[in-house]
């Protein structure tokens, strides 16, 4: 309930809230609530895909300015957390995997194309 609560607070276009919502720590709390869920093994995956929808909402829709901010903050640990997440929802039964958390993945990782600090020079 509290992550769906989050999402619809979270839900809008501005890039200021998103901008805040990045400075007062929202990507960092979801990094650690999406690693407990993997690392306990949760199967309950809407946790998962909650998680990444609201990453897909926040860094889609921040400054890269503010992308680049909370990668240096939680970069490192977030990339081979949403790329485990992918692979737990791509080896799912086919009937019950949800495509949507693929490109709310896809999304968060294509947001990061313009930080300069992780750029390939």
């Amino acid at each position: 309930a509290a992550l769906s609560l989050l999402i619809s607070h979270i839900c809008h276009e501005n890039q200021v809230k998103h901008d805040y919502e990045i400075e007062v720590g929202i990507a960092n709390v979801l990094c650690l609530h999406l690693g407990y869920a993997l690392q306990r093994g949760d199967t309950n995956c809407e946790i998962v895909v909650k998680v990444c929808r609201a990453f897909e909402l926040v860094y889609c829709g921040c400054s890269g300015q503010m992308r680049s901010f909370s990668f240096s903050s939680i970069g490192i640990e977030l990339i081979p957390l949403l790329l485990k997440s992918a692979d737990k929802f791509m080896n799912e039964d086919p009937h019950q995997r949800n495509g949507d958390v693929a490109t709310y993945i896809m999304n968060s990782l294509r947001s990061f194309s313009d930080v300069r600090a992780i750029s390939i020079d």
